[in-house]
């Protein structure tokens, strides 16, 4: 690994660890389980982080997932493969037992440097009322109508659990036509950090609302000294190649696994 990748993977682990309030070790990696939250994926989960020869037998390391999951009273599972061999190696398996395969890639760029679409307002969201709203029906719209607004309404506040995870936390918002139309969260702890959850509400793109939040971040970034910059995003998904003309370049891939109830 790399001097930067190392520090992606610190600060990932960091970031996780902070923002729970139980941690579970086991051979090859750690889960976290967040009481507040219970059903936000995010924050109840299993990280793999080595590649030992313990993890090569998907059988013992789904024994391994379930009781972790079982023992912490949660029906979902959601396991996060940080090696990319192993992910693939461990892919037919998980699969078979129910799991939904995700692949994702890590994106790295330096701080600053970011262009602004001129007069798009950016600020950082102090009271979350508004964003909250936008969060919750982004989500209501995608999940189906059987679960219910308290689920909801979790994942749409669970930013509270993000400002322990790191240093520094901003929730970037473009606030415009009447409303918050786009969002960013920005994390720095040391000289890394990272842009997430970037969004614009349907019906408000192609305004440069995404990439003016994209700037400011990485501009506040910069400022705050941090040297490296990083953004996940889905393999497949058209914000990869959209981040990759923004200056964004493959860091590392990594998998997901995960399996509702």
């Amino acid at each position: 690994m790399t001097t930067d990748t190392i520090r992606i993977r610190g600060f990932q682990h960091d970031f996780a660890r902070r923002q729970a309030t139980r941690v579970v070790e086991f051979p090859g990696g750690f889960a976290v389980h967040n009481d507040d939250y219970p059903d936000s994926y995010e924050h109840n989960r299993a990280v793999v982080t080595g590649t030992g020869r313990e993890l090569e037998d998907p059988q013992a390391l789904l024994g391994i997932v379930e009781e972790v999951f079982t023992e912490a009273g949660h029906r979902h599972r959601q396991v996060l493969v940080e090696d990319d061999a192993l992910g693939e190696h461990l892919a037919p398996a998980f699969v078979a037992a129910g799991y939904e395969h995700g692949r994702e890639v890590v994106l790295r760029r330096a701080p600053g440097g970011g262009e602004a679409a001129v007069g798009v307002p950016v600020e950082e969201a102090l009271d979350r009322r508004d964003l909250d709203l936008l969060v919750f029906r982004d989500w209501r719209a995608t999940l189906p109508p059987e679960v219910p607004d308290d689920v909801v309404w979790q994942l749409a506040h669970r930013r509270s659990a993000r400002l322990r995870g790191a240093d520094e936390v901003a929730f970037l918002v473009v606030r415009a036509e009447g409303g918050v139309r786009a969002y960013v969260d920005l994390y720095r702890t040391g000289w890394v950090a990272q842009i997430e959850d970037l969004l614009t509400e349907p019906g408000f793109g192609r305004r440069g609302y995404a990439g003016a939040l994209i700037a400011e971040a990485l501009r506040r970034a910069g400022a705050a000294g941090a040297e490296l910059v990083f953004i996940v995003a889905d393999v497949d998904d058209w914000p990869h190649g959209w981040y990759a003309r923004l200056g964004f370049t493959e860091a590392l891939r990594q998998h997901s696994f995960t399996r509702s109830p």
